[in-house]
């Protein structure tokens, strides 16, 4: 009997367990409608509450769309993203700062020498402007800028989040001293030798770099500007040695111009973007400050933001190509932006100017392609003793003879006992041509 009721009490324990371990009833579509009414029922606000959230987290603003396509890229999102600054061993600007001094004076001769157009000088012009590089303020710039050109970089140490106005003072005078070196150049060319002018054009191809190092397309603009006034100096008849040095000079900026451009897109884009947020209270205190520019009712600075940022992008993609491939993407874009003037006043007073430094980034690559060829042919023609019959028998990479213009190679001829390469492509009507 003992046995039996240990055993009685032995299944009973196991039913209770089995029991307790048996699953629920499946969670039909019936049982989840009746919970699912009785929660809406019991707690509306809470699911009204869900909802919301829910809809928020699918439907993303504007600007939180282009956010997301720049994180997408991997771009800069802030300055310290592009701004990398110098220690003073490396920085050029204090050497740069007293070259301004210097150049500032009206009445110096380096000021002088900067503003000639050497194009128009005779002979006996050149020989008295060649003495005149003996005076004590040229010789001074002349030394100032060869140890700048030995640093890294030109740090101006630049406040640049005090917003969109902040671009590189200094950068018309850095112009002038590229120039003040180019006619040294030419002058070193032509009255001692082009070896000797080797040091003066060297160190004006890294001040035209120095102009690039703001984050803003002014700064890029003028870095171009800078490279060709120093290709126009460009001596004939290097050695070896120096003419090898300094293809590799300009085959560095050739490969490093888009992404250069690129990066002033993205300064414009990181410096000015944030600014569209403060616009309201900079309207209210400075209520000038939008003079010339309508904003439609019911503007939203925060869409401005978002349209600047996307044309931005659209426009750093197209600079990676060359022109002919992009060329009816860039009208396209153009177009788009005047069409959507009245909606993006601000954007569309900014932007368009940006599609005419791209083909200026183009056409200073072109003339940079054109100057290696031309030391390439000279190289050819101590070689072999005569010229090559096409720019093929040079052996370059194609990409270094195709005219980025209209994808085929540049155009080389003999005019007059002299040579030219040149482009079917214009900027401003004006022809991009070499002659030599």
């Amino acid at each position: 009997m003992q046995k039996l009721i240990a055993i009685t009490i032995g299944l009973i324990i196991i039913l209770v367990i089995f029991l307790k371990r048996t699953p629920s009833l499946p969670d039909t579509n019936v049982n989840r409608e009746n919970r699912s009414n009785s929660t809406t029922s019991e707690h509306p606000q809470l699911v009204k509450t869900h909802t919301k959230r829910l809809h928020k987290r699918l439907i993303l603003s504007p600007l939180e769309k282009a956010q997301n396509e720049v994180d997408r890229l991997g771009l800069a999102q802030t300055i310290e993203d592009l701004y990398r600054p110098l220690d003073d061993v490396d920085n050029a600007a204090a050497l740069l700062g007293e070259i301004f001094k210097l150049m500032k004076d009206k009445n110096s001769a380096a000021h002088k020498l900067a503003d000639i157009d050497f194009e128009k000088l005779n002979p006996a012009e050149r020989a008295k402007l060649w003495h005149s590089l003996q005076e004590p303020d040229i010789q001074k710039v002349l030394a100032l800028a060869f140890e700048a050109a030995q640093k890294e970089g030109a740090d101006f140490k630049l406040k640049y989040e005090n917003g969109p106005g902040m671009v590189l003072p200094q950068l018309g005078i850095m112009r002038r001293l590229t120039k003040l070196l180019s006619h040294t150049t030419q002058l070193k060319t032509e009255f001692e030798s082009a070896d000797e002018a080797f040091n003066s054009l060297k160190t004006s191809f890294k001040i035209a770099e120095f102009s690039a190092d703001g984050l803003t397309l002014i700064g890029s603009l003028v870095e171009q500007a800078c490279h060709q006034i120093t290709l126009k100096a460009l001596p004939s008849k290097l050695n070896d040695n120096n003419r090898q040095e300094l293809y590799k000079l300009l085959h560095n900026n050739y490969i490093n111009s888009r992404e250069k451009y690129q990066k002033s897109i993205d300064g414009e884009r990181v410096l000015l973007g944030p600014t569209f947020t403060k616009l309201p209270q900079m309207i209210a205190d400075n209520p000038k400050l939008l003079s010339d520019i309508e904003l439609p009712p019911n503007h939203s600075f925060e869409d401005e933001q978002a349209y600047h940022t996307e044309v931005l992008l659209n426009l750093r993609e197209l600079s990676g190509q060359d022109y002919y491939e992009a060329k009816d993407e860039i009208e396209l874009w153009e177009q788009e932006i005047e069409d959507r003037s009245n909606q993006y006043p601000i954007t569309s007073s900014i932007l368009p100017s940006l599609s005419t430094a791209l083909i200026k980034s183009h056409e200073t690559q072109t003339q940079t392609q054109m100057a290696m060829i031309r030391l390439e042919i000279q190289a050819y023609q101590e070689k072999y003793g005569a010229d090559p019959k096409s720019l093929q028998d040079l052996n370059l990479p194609t990409h270094l003879i195709q005219d980025t213009f209209t994808g085929d190679s540049l155009i080389y001829e003999k005019i007059d006992g002299k040579t030219k390469i040149s482009s079917q492509g214009k900027v401003r009507d004006k022809e991009i041509a070499l002659e030599f």
